[in-house]
């Protein structure tokens, strides 16, 4: 499931980011950092590791409006190779993916970036118990999905020249769609020395004063997703309905606020009476967040809270949301989004939503 969501990422980040003006270039990018053991199923693969990245540099001119309004981002598209120092269980470790970086903080050719990148990534040993730690290796399919998220230091010479120093975390797992999946996490430092084939040039186009509409609108969201409770359990469908309120903000940001209805099948492997009785399969919540908009792709950020819950000895009462959007027309939308309760992944949904009524 997560492969799918990372390739709905990729394929639509491509069609909105590469189809408008850009400035093209290559870097290269060694790192070093360790992967963090963010659970104590995960200690015998903590270890020291190198990791390099060889891409594509897109920056942006101002052709379209969106990108003045997000201050001329820069695209990327890379490839990466990365592995263990010491204790080598989980093989090579390979991603192809993109990333967006976003200026935060200019001053003359010195910027700061936060970058957001996903695609995919492909690790060579999974699911097995460790003869000696016994203990099981943190992923059961090869190929995964990969979020990335980090700030930037970017230092350019004569607008062709790039040389940045990158600080972040990288993130591979399959969303749950089979367990185990306790997850890779790698936090590192990268040392970018990138080349552009022309100068970096700025233009603006002519409705750089168009502004959108400060509206408030009932919206909803219908969803699906596979999900599997652990292993050598069956993957159930379990859907997700939501209604609530979206007010504009900005011309790149919107607020939501509304209600959640999860159907989870997979509720009744949890705790039952001495009756046999399972608890019923669906689960409230109240959430809010933001939408940031990137012209027609936006990015979804929410946290939610259970007000209902039958999932007897539940860790958590809060959950997140997080995924991407592609705006078919101005009042509706179709995403990929991914549930999770803080480090753990619970399930990838395709979602349909849309703003049914303007309210002012």
């Amino acid at each position: 499931m997560k492969l799918f969501f990372n390739v709905v990422i990729l394929c639509l980040a491509f069609l909105q980011a590469f189809s408008q003006s850009y400035i093209k270039g290559i870097y290269i990018s060694p790192a070093y950092g360790f992967f963090w053991a963010h659970t104590e199923k995960v200690n015998n693969i903590s270890d020291h590791a190198k990791k390099i990245d060889v891409g594509l540099l897109f920056q942006t001119t101002g052709k379209k409006i969106w990108q003045i309004k997000h201050d001329y981002p820069t695209l990327s598209v890379n490839f990466s190779y990365a592995k263990a120092s010491y204790n080598n269980m989980l093989g090579n470790i390979y991603g192809l993916g993109i990333n967006y970086n976003r200026t935060l903080w200019q001053k003359n050719n010195i910027k700061q970036f936060l970058r957001i990148g996903s695609g995919l990534g492909y690790v060579q040993n999974v699911f097995k118990v460790d003869p000696v730690y016994n203990k099981i290796v943190v992923l059961s399919t090869h190929v995964n999905g990969i979020l990335t998220l980090g700030t930037v230091l970017s230092f350019t010479i004569k607008n062709r020249l790039v040389n940045n120093i990158y600080l972040g975390l990288y993130h591979q797992s399959n969303g749950s769609f089979r367990k185990p999946n306790f997850g890779i996490n790698y936090v590192h430092i990268a040392f970018e020395s990138g080349f552009y084939f022309r100068k970096i040039t700025k233009q603006n186009p002519v409705d750089v004063n168009n502004h959108r509409e400060n509206n408030l609108w009932l919206s909803a969201r219908i969803a699906g997703g596979v999900k599997q409770k652990t292993i050598f359990v069956r993957q159930y469908l379990v859907n997700t309905f939501s209604v609530g309120l979206t007010k504009t903000h900005s011309d790149v940001l919107d607020w939501t606020l509304g209600i959640d209805v999860f159907h989870d099948p997979t509720l009744r492997y949890e705790v039952f009476d001495f009756y046999n009785i399972y608890p019923g399969q669906f689960r409230s919540s109240v959430r809010g967040g933001s939408k940031y908009h990137i012209g027609k792709v936006y990015l979804l950020g929410e946290l939610g809270l259970y007000f209902y819950n039958p999932e007897a000895g539940s860790k958590s009462l809060i959950y997140q949301r997080i995924g991407i959007a592609y705006k078919i027309s101005k009042r509706f939308s179709t995403g990929v989004f991914l549930k999770a309760h803080f480090a753990t992944a619970e399930f990838i949904e395709f979602s349909l939503n849309g703003n049914i009524f303007k309210i002012k």
